[in-house]
This record gives structure tokens, sequence and C-alpha cells, in this order.
């Protein structure tokens, strides 16, 4: 580009303002084309534009103070005032988690609600509270470092070691343990297993000759990118790091003690065909996915309108009989009725205020993997999308309509509040505006096919036949892109409800084979997890080889799956999995209900709603500083630690086995492995320390393996999926 910054970002202005206002001629049109396809970074923050163009609420443009009308090229200065478009080397970011893709961070926009503006000092504060914490993240805060007492020297490493043949280093409260030496030096200690070569006869499914087809087939494609890109995958996680990981995927907790020693018992060759299947049968499995999928349903945060047990009762009873993946997103389109009796109906309920827009949206998201929200608006020039078929789409549920009832109850006398989703006889056309300020009307219609228009057609039954019709459906594809993303942390996607043109898969092929692959066992969710879990790639190491250290996505290059990428818990998955290690559950005191809701007041300190018309919500835990602290400070780790009687902690402590059993027990607890010969040294010299006056012995003991397990739980090591 021959331009400057200055006159880059000026041309950038005039054109983005033109845009807005639906004037660019076709010359300013090419003309944006031709910047947008010789440069990265305004590419960039054109997405970035047309994201938040998309989110706007139109009377915010309007100064209710004054009555004058804000000019929207200044709010996009400003926007883009923030960012630069001068060349950097890519900085290591931290690792992304499992979040819900209902939320818009970049999305906060000027809006009126019921609690006044939210003017642009509050957003532009906003912004710098998160840069801020961004770099402390990127720069200071390394998720291989130890969480607790240290000091920033101590925490402050090198990103680049943090896949390198080494365990996190852990910190005790005032005790810091040496850095780990896989070397064998204690002998009647193994140190963490090395990883071994890849033996691909262990790489079988037994479901069927289909699925070994299937995972054959992944197992080509992957390794055909590995080749074309010379690339050599990391070697064949131990049994301690790929244990951890599948329990922690699949049923969403590390397993117990009783768990991991069963299965490093096991000598049969397929174990870890055999752990998929069992896992796949297990309740834990149920009630984590029904976690996931109400998150990203109805958000995390109550709503009065919608009944989220009745929900909860929904996914359950649809993940427990594994129905069919189509059948569930039908079932969410095109429900009627009671929200307390059809949970089913709690999906639409969340979402159908601003004229169904945010339905209408995260319906596309979710299910179709499609960001249609930005074409409310106006045109999108990359992806083919136009302004009409948002509205055609949103069309579908003119019907719809969500009713609040009460009703007393004849026996107890106590009034119930709920909801009901009613679909109403009405047909025609819905009408919106374009940008010209001229008033279109828009027919049902997706992916050009039209339904009839009259008030006897159902058209969310009709949206929800349409959405699966066919073996090349984007309900499949989106499903399919979106587990790949959950058990690597990244899909074949740069963002997974972001497909089209504009976003090209990084396995195109693959993709699409195990998209029709999905069809055709009927939209079958455990055998999609069977195929994706079975692969070669999902059961690498997430240590980088001496030949893949260029597969590194956390920068912004291609995922090629040569590696397992470092991801970190949900909020979830860390509160259940400091059950497991501690035993906690054994002491708690209250009804099931009293526990679950301890739960899940401790989850919504994570929550933050933006309240924007759009519903935007997002989840604050991310394995940082601030959330490690509120996980150090919760009632849940106080209980863990006190040394009550029940606790795993206290009944390891009193057990007639030697110290260095116990500290053995305490890290097969925590983390699904022995003390590292390093770890094993320095707490067998802690523990022959000198007794303080006025303490015993055992008093003394039981402190220091306090200590260790709380170094333990409170270590990065804990905190991620690797």
């Amino acid at each position: 580009m021959s331009h400057n910054k200055n006159g880059h970002r000026a041309e950038l202005f005039k054109l983005f303002d033109a845009l807005c206002e639906d004037r660019l001629s076709s010359q300013d049109w090419t003309r944006l084309e031709k910047i947008l396809s010789a440069d990265k970074k305004a590419r960039k923050q054109y997405l970035d534009f047309v994201f938040l163009h998309g989110s706007l609420v139109w009377n915010a443009a309007t100064d209710t103070e004054t009555g004058t009308e804000t000019v929207y090229a200044n709010r996009f200065r400003r926007f883009l005032d923030h960012h630069s478009f001068e060349e950097t080397k890519p900085q290591p970011v931290k690792n992304k988690i499992r979040t819900d893709s209902r939320s818009h961070v970049t999305s906060i926009t000027p809006v009126e609600n019921g609690k006044g503006r939210v003017t642009l000092a509050k957003i532009s504060s906003a912004i710098a509270l998160v840069f801020i914490a961004g770099f402390v993240l990127v720069f200071v805060w390394n998720p291989f470092t130890p969480i607790g007492n240290s000091s920033p020297k101590e925490i402050v490493r090198n990103r680049s070691d943090l896949n390198r043949n080494e365990q996190p280093q852990i910190t005790l409260g005032p005790l810091k343990l040496p850095e780990v030496d896989n070397k064998r030096s204690i002998v009647d200690f193994k140190p963490l297993e090395a990883p071994r070569p890849i033996n691909r006869d262990l790489i079988v499914p037994f479901h069927g000759s289909d699925d070994v087809a299937v995972v054959a087939l992944i197992d080509k494609k992957i390794r055909e990118a590995w080749k074309e890109e010379h690339l050599e995958p990391s070697a064949q996680a131990n049994d301690h790091e790929w244990l951890r990981r599948v329990y922690l995927d699949i049923v969403g907790q590390i397993p117990s003690l009783e768990e991991t020693n069963t299965f490093f018992a096991d000598n049969r060759p397929y174990k870890r065909n055999q752990l998929i299947d069992d896992l796949l049968s297990d309740p834990r499995y149920v009630r984590h996915w029904t976690t996931i999928w109400s998150n990203l349903l109805v958000g995390r945060q109550p709503n009065e309108d919608v009944d989220r047990h009745a929900l909860e009762r929904f996914l359950r009873r649809s993940f427990s009989e594994n129905r069919p993946w189509k059948d569930i997103v039908s079932d969410l389109v095109s429900a009627e009725g009671r929200s307390d009796e059809n949970g089913a109906t709690n999906f639409l309920i969340a979402h159908l205020n601003n004229q169904a827009v945010p339905a209408t949206a995260i319906t596309t998201r979710l299910f179709l993997g499609m960001q249609f929200q930005c074409t409310q608006c106006h045109d999108h020039p990359f992806n083919n999308s136009k302004q009409n078929q948002f509205w055609e789409l949103n069309s579908f549920f003119k019907q719809t309509k969500k009713v609040t009832k009460r009703e007393r109850n004849g026996v107890s006398g106590k009034l119930k509040t709920f909801s009901v989703l009613e679909n109403r006889l009405l047909g025609g056309p819905s009408y919106y505006e374009n940008r010209q300020s001229r008033m279109r009307a828009a027919l049902p219609a997706f992916q050009g096919h039209k339904i009839n228009d009259d008030a006897g057609t159902n058209r969310r039954q009709e949206l929800a036949r349409l959405f699966v019709s066919g073996n090349d459906t984007l309900v499949a594809t989106a499903m399919v892109n979106r587990m790949w993303a959950h058990f690597f942390g990244f899909g074949f996607t740069a963002k997974i409800d972001d497909m089209g043109p504009h976003n090209k898969p990084s396995h195109p092929i693959l993709l699409k084979r195990l998209s029709r692959e999905f069809v055709q066992s009927g939209y079958d969710l455990k055998r999609l997890i069977t195929w994706i879990c079975s692969s070669e790639a999902y059961r690498l190491s997430s240590r980088f080889g001496e030949h893949n250290t260029v597969d590194n996505p956390e920068i912004g290059r291609v995922p090629w799956f040569s590696k397992m990428y470092v991801k970190s818990m949900t909020a979830e998955q860390l509160y259940d999995s400091l059950l497991v290690a501690t035993g906690v559950t054994a002491v708690q005191r209250g009804t099931w209900d009293d526990v679950q809701k301890e739960r899940e007041d401790w989850l919504t300190q994570f929550v933050v709603n933006f309240e924007t018309e759009e519903n935007d919500e997002a989840s604050t835990f991310e394995g940082t500083i601030s959330s490690a602290l509120l996980m150090m400070n919760s009632p849940v780790i106080e209980m863990a630690l006190s040394l009550k009687p029940g606790t795993f902690l206290e009944k390891t402590t009193v057990k007639k086995i030697s110290r260095d059993e116990k500290i053995r027990l305490l890290a097969l607890a925590a983390l699904c492995r022995n003390p590292t010969a390093k770890e094993m040294k320095f707490f067998r010299l802690q523990l022959a320390q000198k007794t303080p006056s006025g303490q015993t012995k055992a008093t003394k003991h039981a402190r220091i393996l306090q200590d260790i397990f709380w170094a333990y739980l409170n270590s990065n090591e804990f905190i991620l999926i690797h």
C-alpha cells in the first residue's frame, strides 16, 4: 500500500461513512475491496466494523435529551482510533476457552435500556480495562506458571516454555517448588511418563467398520495437511495426560482417584477406546452437555421469563436418550406451549425481544454457524449475505408470541408465573427499513426455499424442516465444527459461529466429509464424539515436537492439529473438578438443592450481562489471576483444605501409609499423575524440617500436606486442559 497510516485511515473513514449510509459508488466499492484485499489489518477492522454496525440499535442515534442526531461517522472514527494499521509482529495471546458463542464482547454499543444510556465514555473505559487486563495476561501471566503467593518475578516466564517437555512449576504458599525434571532420580517413584511415539494399532474404534472408516478418514486428511505444511506431529500423549483430558472434555470433570488408578492398572490394548465408550454412557456426560447447551441457549444469568430447570430437563432427556441432533434443533426452533412444561420453548422465550431480531441472530449462530445480525442493516460484500435474507429468515418468527401468565396452585394457594410460547394465525410479509429509509417487504424464505406465507402455515415448523433437509446441511456442518473446537480448542474456522467465504476452513474437505458422515449417522452425537476422540490428532501430546513449533493458532496461525492445544477449564468444570479432587461433597451439609444453589451462586460471579438489545453476556472466567484468587478464597477451597473429618485431605493425612505415599495420592487426586522426582525431593525436605515448638510432628506433617495439596489445586496444571 502506498498510503501512509493517517492517509489510509482517513480514506477508510470516508468509505465506512459511505457504507453506513448506503451511498458507495461502484468505484468506491472497488477501492474498498482493493484496500481490504491488500491490507490484513484493514480487513480485520472492516470485519469488526460490520459486526459492530450490525448490532447497533437505531434509536440510539438520536440524543433524546437534546433531540439532535448523532453522526455515526464520528462513532466509527472513535472506534477505529482504538486500532493501529501499522504492521506489528504477532504477539502470543492467552489460550482461548470454550465460551458460549452468544457472547459479543466486541458488540457493546450505545443503546437505551431500562437503566439509562450506556455512554461511549463508559464503553471506552471498559475497553481500556479489558486492554489493561489483556496486557497483564499476555505479557505477565503465563498459563503454565504458578498461581498463588508468588511474587511477580516468580510468575513471569517465557511463553515459549508453555508446551515444552516439562510440567508447570508449582508454588506452595510460602514454599516454591523447583522446576520439574523428568529424569529418574528417585528409585521408589516413577516420574511423569514421557510421551510415547504414536502406536497406530491402538487407534481403532470398536463400534463397527463404518466408524473405523470415518476415523481413518480423519487421520488421513489431517496427515495430508501435516505433509503439505512440512510438519511432524508431537508424540502421543501418555496415559496421565490423555486420561485427564478425555474426562474433562466428555464428562466435564477430572477423574476420581479410584478411576485414575483403575485406568492405569488396565493393561488392555484398547482401553482408551473402551473408556470413551464408558464415558459416553456415564450420567456425568448428560449433565456436562446439558450445562454447555443451557449456557449457549439462554445464557448463565437468571431470566424471569425463562424456566431454566425445564430447559435443562429437556436437554437431559435428549442427551440421555442420544436423540438425533436434528431432532433437538427442530424442537428448539418449533416449540410451543408453557415454559414449565415444554422446556424447549425457553430458548425462543429468552430471545423474542426487539421484533425477534435476537432470536433470528442466535438461531443462525448456534445451529447454522453463521452470523446474520450484521446484515440486518446492510448487505455484506464478502459472504454474499443480503439484508433482505436476514429479514426473510426473521419472517419465520412473525407468528411467534411470548405471553406471561399466572396460575394459583389449588392446594398451596401460591401464585405461579410462567411464560407461554404461542403461534398466532398471521400471514403475509414482514417489513423492514433499508438504508435509504424505504420500507421493504420480506416473505419467509431460507436458502432460496420459499414457503407458503398464508396464516395457516406454521412457519417455524417449516423452518425446522428446511434446516435439516438434504445430505449437506448447515446444521450438520456447524455442529461438526463446534464439536471439533470443543475437543481441540480451535475449530476448522477461525470463528466457529461465523462460517462463510470470508472465513475459510483449514481442512475444507475433511469438514465437508465429516459433516456428511454425521448426517448419514442420523445426527448421532455420541458417534461424532467417538470419531473425534478416537482420532490420532486427539491422542497427541500438548507439548511441541521438534518440527511443529509453527503450529500455534494462539498467535493467529492456522491450526493444523499436530499437537493438542492447551485450553482453560470452564468455571463449571473447575468447580466440579474441585469437588472430585477434594471430596468436599462428602462433608457438605444441606439438601441437594442447597448444594446446587451454592454451585450456581459461585458460577454467577463470573458472568457479565451487557443488557443490550441482543441479550449479550459473557463469562469472565478465563483461568486468569482474578479467577484463581476467587477460587482460592471460595468456601469450597476452605472446606476442602480444612482437614475436617470426611474430606479426602483428612483421610489421607491420618492414613497409615508412608509420607511419600500420601504425597503421591495428593498428586494423583489433583493432577492424575505421580509426583515428579524434584517435587518429591523437595517435599521430603519440607517434611524433614524441625518441628516448631508447641506443635506436634503429626500436626506439622498435616500442615505441610495441606500446603502441598493447596499448591497442586492452585497450579495452572490443574486449571488447564492439556
